[in-house]
């Protein structure tokens, strides 16, 4: 069974078997492989994989000996590393969509003027395509809509007004 905080380490990209031997040592201390195994409900064949990949990502630390012991990490010095793993990642794809803006909007220059009309089909689609033309527009924004559309577009428009 997982415990809210195994499922929040979960969410922050451990495996369920990390999850669980992590937390097992965060709330046992120093133990075994086989003891974190039988507590955490771990394959025995299994735990010692998951120990080393906790080892390597800085959640633990082994403790060599005639029967080898592991302890977890200080949280604040484990997640600080994880937290500036993530902060690269998003820094990379704010980069990514920097990069893809650029081939994106190059490539709207050469479209044919009718290539500017556009029909669109939902609310949501409307409101992300309309906030992106009213950040663009410098004077003038002209919508045409059928009627029966009227009503959705403006609930979507009076949020501008």
């Amino acid at each position: 069974m997982i415990n809210s905080i195994q499922e929040r380490l979960l969410k922050a990209g451990f495996s369920l078997y990390e999850a669980k031997a992590y937390s097992t040592l965060l709330t046992h201390g120093m133990l075994t492989a086989s003891e974190i195994s039988k507590i955490s409900e771990i394959p025995q064949g299994r735990i010692y994989s998951v120990l080393k990949k906790l080892e390597e990502r800085g959640f633990c630390t082994l403790f060599p000996g005639a029967v080898k012991k592991y302890e977890a990490t200080n949280p604040n010095t484990a997640f600080n590393d994880l937290i500036s793993e993530r902060e690269r990642a998003v820094e990379e794809v704010q980069d990514l969509q920097s990069d893809l803006e650029k081939l994106f909007v190059k490539n709207k220059a050469k479209n044919h003027p009718q290539d500017f009309i556009q029909i669109l089909t939902s609310k949501q689609s409307q409101v992300n395509k309309f906030d992106e033309l009213i950040k663009r527009s410098k004077k003038h924004f002209i919508h045409l809509i059928k009627n029966r559309t009227l009503q959705a577009s403006c609930e979507i428009w009076s949020k501008y007004i």
